[in-house]
């Protein structure tokens, strides 16, 4: 990753952690997992729906 790029986006990770984590976020997927519940919390204050976790797209058979 560019300097510039790694450098903002340990900014966003900063910025994620003192607004929204009450401890320490050491992983990407903890930060992704927090961004996720804040959306999911502010659709459901909009009264809007959200997809269930972990739904997958079943993959496309490939006819020859």
């Amino acid at each position: 990753m560019p300097p510039d790029l790694a450098h903002a986006h340990s900014g966003l990770n900063h910025t994620v952690e003192r607004l929204f984590a009450r401890r320490g976020l050491t992983t990407e997927l903890e930060h992704q997992s927090v961004l996720l519940e804040r959306y999911r919390s502010l659709l459901g204050q909009l009264g809007l729906e959200t997809a269930p976790e972990h739904t997958r797209t079943p993959k496309r058979r490939r006819v020859h």
